[in-house]
């Protein structure tokens, strides 16, 4: 592999992959409508995206009951992403305000930024950094136990490079550090996510638990960039503040906005009368579809598989 990198212009060395250890990092933690949600802490941006989304989303229905859903999800949105720009990274390089960001000290904070109907007046850059095709699995066995499990290439094929005599496609992780402009989904960041030895880039990656009350209720992730932490947020809202089902959770057309580029997706089949003026204004068709969510859910007394019709998966539901 490191002879093949070589010719093709890399400076990886043996000792580079020789180095490169499992690093077992800790969880992060927080609620929604009295549900325990746990996600992938970095330096994956993923879950404290959904849970930073979530919780502030929930503190804006509190201020401002009669606002419009959809302009107070897509303000938290572009907070949480405007957070992820400039204040995540590898923890092993720079200080990541984790148990800040989850918070709901800072969730109401955040909230309290928000009116009721003009959107939120950000920054355009952070300094301004990540990228399509990643997979998910979400299991659980008849003991109980359970793995959410995202695995990334990045971008379609990868690096485009595969191993000769292995079959092995390389990625494109690096897409995922910033490097002076936005990446292959438009993200931003500035040099506390920027390339060093042996440091780790910051992905969107967001296995995610559900709880209730001590009950695993919901496991779930995504493929999709950028776009997974909106997914996989989605689907909780609408499980456990719509009341949907799993299946029409998972099949709702969703919305993503991620602050830059300031564009609202919105995916085809969503009802546009519930876009106010100002996200009308903005949105468009998104070029791929906002995650392909993978879940299995504790509903009509058993667990099931729900697998997003964005792509071509089935669930696979054993005797649990």
């Amino acid at each position: 592999m490191v002879a093949f990198l070589a010719r093709a212009g890399s400076r990886m060395s043996r000792r580079d992959l020789e180095a490169t250890q499992v690093i077992e990092r800790p969880v992060v933690t927080g609620h929604f409508r009295g549900k325990r949600i746990v996600s992938m802490g970095p330096p994956s941006s993923g879950g404290v995206l959904v849970i930073g989304l979530l919780q502030t989303y929930e503190r804006l229905r509190e201020r401002f009951p009669r606002a419009n859903w959809l302009h107070l999800w897509t303000e938290a949105s572009r907070l949480v992403f405007y957070d992820r720009a400039n204040l995540l990274g590898d923890p092993e390089f720079v200080d990541v305000p984790v148990s800040r960001l989850v918070s709901d000290a800072y969730a109401s904070a955040q909230a309290e930024r928000v009116s009721e109907k003009e959107p939120l007046v950000l920054p355009d850059e952070a300094e301004v950094h990540e990228g399509t095709h990643t997979t998910h699995v979400s299991v659980i066995d008849k003991d109980g136990l359970a793995v959410a499990l995202t695995q990334t290439i990045n971008v379609p094929f990868g690096a485009a490079l595969v191993v000769p005599g292995t079959g092995v496609l390389l990625n494109d992780e690096m897409d995922d550090f910033y490097a002076g402009g936005p990446n292959s989904f438009g993200l931003v960041g500035n040099q506390r996510n920027a390339p060093a030895a042996g440091k780790r880039p910051l992905s969107s990656m967001s296995p995610t638990f559900v709880f209730d009350d001590r009950k695993l209720v919901m496991v779930l992730g995504s493929p999709g960039g950028s776009s997974i932490p909106s997914a996989v947020a989605w689907v909780i809202r609408e499980m456990v503040e719509a009341q949907r089902s799993g299946d029409d959770a998972v099949r709702s057309p969703r919305v993503h906005d991620q602050w830059i580029p300031n564009v609202l997706d919105v995916e085809p089949g969503f009802d546009r009368t519930l876009l106010p003026p100002d996200l009308g204004a903005r949105s468009k068709r998104p070029s791929f579809p906002i995650g392909r969510v993978q879940m299995v859910v504790l509903e009509r007394g058993g667990w099931r598989g729900v697998s997003d019709c964005r792509d071509d998966g089935a669930p696979w539901e054993g005797a649990l």
